[in-house]
């Protein structure tokens, strides 16, 4: 079923948007976010819409939906990219094939390892099955230890923000066990 739709600059914005997304994820965790992020610096560095670029992305390869895409980005990020190499390869004239073969296998695109501290923030459901998250809290930090974490989240390449929800989890899960272990 291969179409005749996807050009040769339709691919190269896909696999570059693969490649942002990978890049993004890497740091964030967040499907949603990474793809968009990535769908954003795409169409600014191609000088298309954003609604454009996010078409092609799912419309012209021939999804239902934006989320059965990123159904096929999640699986990718675990370790198996078939399912998202075969629909690219059944949208796209057999010139085409080894780019896209030869893109995924690099090295750099191995199954993503979550650590412990870098996670997502904890999601919750409210009665609806929504998703919800949790509280928000504002404060402010020291000049000093601001200049810190903005520096640890330009090395993350993340907002200072994204940075705090992914590390601050654990060390208040470490500082409460510790609460807890000394109340016993």
């Amino acid at each position: 079923m291969s179409s005749p739709g996807l050009r040769s600059n339709s691919i190269s914005q896909i696999l570059e948007i693969l490649s942002r997304f990978w890049f993004k994820y890497s740091r964030t965790y967040d499907i949603d976010k990474a793809h968009l992020e990535a769908i954003k610096e795409v169409s600014q560095s191609w000088n298309i819409g954003e609604q454009t670029i996010r078409d092609l992305n799912w419309r012209r390869v021939g999804f239902d939906s934006i989320q059965e895409f990123r159904s096929l980005l999640e699986k990718w990020v675990q370790g198996d990219p078939n399912p998202l190499m075969d629909a690219l390869i059944r949208h796209t004239n057999s010139q085409y094939h080894q780019d896209i073969n030869k893109f995924f296998s690099q090295e750099k695109f191995g199954a993503i390892k979550k650590s412990s501290g870098r996670n997502t923030p904890r999601e919750k459901f409210d009665v609806n099955g929504a998703v919800t998250m949790g509280e928000t809290f504002s404060f402010q930090l020291q000049p000093k230890i601001a200049k810190k974490l903005k520096v640890l989240s330009v090395v993350a390449e993340i907002s200072p923000t994204d940075w705090l929800v992914n590390v601050l989890p654990e060390v208040i899960e470490k500082q409460y066990a510790a609460w807890l272990a000394k109340q016993s």
